[in-house]
């Protein structure tokens, strides 16, 4: 398993979306397993389907519930999309058991976030800046998670 701090300089030295850090993220939460996901195998030999067959695919999963994430590879597109990486955040901050939380966004040239408790006078959890803003959300959510 990848070290938060090695992770998080990573995401921060980059400067577009990475799909291995996007894989590495996954795999801090998810599982990368085989399942039936209700797909049948095909025989391309004779161009057909195999209806008694249970295909396996490869999947992310939650080990929680156990169900089935998504099929791609390298999981969640953390590194590139806003939305999927304020997702983890609140997942990873979650799973540290805090209380609400504040994540503030400023893009003026690269992007910088805060996170930090809902408190008046809380200090910050995390902060950072990086390129964009999917990769400061990421590197400050991990980076938050890490603390102590």
């Amino acid at each position: 398993m990848t070290a938060l701090p090695d992770l998080v300089e990573r995401l921060l030295a980059t400067n577009l979306p990475d799909r291995a850090l996007d894989r590495e993220i996954m795999a801090l939460f998810y599982r990368w397993d085989q399942k039936h996901i209700g797909a049948k195998c095909w025989d391309d030999k004779h161009d057909t389907c195999c209806p008694e067959a249970r295909h396996l695919d490869w999947v992310w999963s939650d080990p929680v519930t156990d169900q089935f994430l998504t099929t791609a590879k390298d999981g969640y597109r953390f590194t590139a999309s806003l939305n999927e990486a304020l997702a983890m955040a609140e997942l990873a901050l979650d799973q540290r058991g805090r209380g609400p939380i504040n994540i503030n966004i400023c893009l003026a040239g690269s992007a910088q976030v805060v996170i930090d408790s809902a408190g008046p006078c809380d200090l910050p959890l995390a902060q950072v800046v990086a390129s964009s803003a999917a990769l400061a959300v990421c590197a400050a959510a991990l980076q938050a998670r890490g603390s102590k």
